[in-house]
C-alpha cells in the first residue's frame, strides 16, 4: 500500500485547525486517530509487518498470522474502513 503525502498534509491541517481556530473539534482528531490505529492494527496483525524490515525472522510470523486470521481479518478491515 502506498500512502500519498497529501493524506499526511490533511491530518496536519486538521491539527493546525484544532490548535489555532477551534479546539472544540479535538474530538474529530481523536476519532480519526482511533480509526486509523484500528485499521492499521487490523491490517498488520500484531504490527509484526513493521518489524520485518529490521528483523527478517519476523516475516514468517507475519505470514502465519495473515493465513490464520483469514476471513476474520477481511471482515474487520471492512468494519474499520466504515468508521
Amino acid at each position: 500500500m502506498q500512502v500519498n503525502e497529501r493524506y499526511a498534509l490533511y491530518v496536519l491541517a486538521l491539527v493546525f485547525d484544532i490548535g489555532v481556530w477551534s479546539p472544540r473539534r479535538s474530538w474529530l482528531y481523536y476519532s480519526i486517530t482511533a480509526a486509523v490505529i484500528a485499521y492499521l492494527a487490523t491490517n498488520n496483525p500484531a504490527l509484526v509487518d513493521f518489524a520485518g524490515t529490521a528483523f527478517p525472522q519476523a516475516i514468517p510470523v507475519n505470514q502465519f498470522l495473515d493465513n490464520s486470521l483469514g476471513s476474520v481479518r477481511v471482515a474487520l478491515l471492512g468494519l474499520c474502513s466504515l468508521a
